[in-house]
């Protein structure tokens, strides 16, 4: 089975280091947009933050462009500039858990009778409670490399993360609003302090600041803040500080 064969030299600004890799794909793609997606995956370069060359013609509009109207021919060479590699499979874990958070508390916030609630709770509760402060806080929100932080933001953001955040945020509001499901407020309030600090963080950033105001969060975030104890302000507020 004969493959398409793309040599790229891959260039990070931040390092400034370039190394030569090849990425072999089953066929020409149909734009550039399915190229700079392989590289995302094979290299751990999110396809959001490369910067994509070819004949020394800077590729701006990837999905509308096609190899094939630049004559890109297997074997050829295509240079790729980006900041720095992300930990991808560590924000991947993270969009995860929040889409089956969201689901797993859409379920229950359907339930109207406290022991159904419990029940239901009680059987995802390690899920939701132990995994989640090491997935959401100490993998993506505050990365060992400083340097891949904003890269980590950009893919979050490129792959639907503050809208999963702000319906999180949207079901354990409705939690702590229900007097059904009020042995599940303390987790509510725990959870709804680490959707402050993400947003919070992900606000630094100008890019993705206007996405976050939107989408209503930080309004919302600040009444819940507020409106939590003592201890788990203290918990956020050491966090936004490291």
């Amino acid at each position: 089975m004969s493959t398409f064969e793309i040599r790229l030299i891959l260039y990070s600004v931040e390092q400034n280091f370039t190394e030569t890799k090849e990425l072999l794909l089953p066929s020409l793609p149909d734009s550039f947009q399915t190229i700079k997606e392989a590289i995302e995956d094979k290299y751990s370069i999110p396809a959001c933050v490369q910067t994509l060359w070819v004949k020394e013609r800077l590729i701006d509009n990837p999905q509308s462009i096609s190899p094939s109207s630049v004559y890109l021919k297997s074997g050829d060479t295509l240079k790729i500039t980006y900041p720095v590699k992300g930990e991808i499979n560590r924000v991947k874990a993270l969009l995860k858990w929040l889409s089956q958070c969201c689901t797993i508390l859409s379920d229950i916030l359907k339930l109207t009778k406290k022991e159904d609630v419990n029940k239901l709770f009680s059987k995802h509760q390690e899920f939701l409670t132990d995994d989640s402060r090491m997935i959401f806080v100490q993998f993506t929100l505050f990365p060992s490399s400083v340097k891949s932080k904003w890269v980590n933001m950009m893919f979050f953001n490129d792959r639907g993360g503050i809208e999963l955040l702000a319906e999180l945020h949207k079901r354990l509001n409705s939690i702590l609003e229900s007097k059904v499901h009020k042995p599940l407020h303390s987790f509510a309030e725990s959870h709804q302090s680490l959707c402050c600090i993400a947003f919070a963080l992900l606000s630094k950033d100008s890019e993705v600041r206007d996405k976050v105001t939107a989408s209503g969060s930080l309004e919302a975030c600040i009444q819940s803040f507020l409106r939590s104890s003592g201890r788990l302000k203290t918990d956020a507020l050491c966090a936004l500080c490291k």
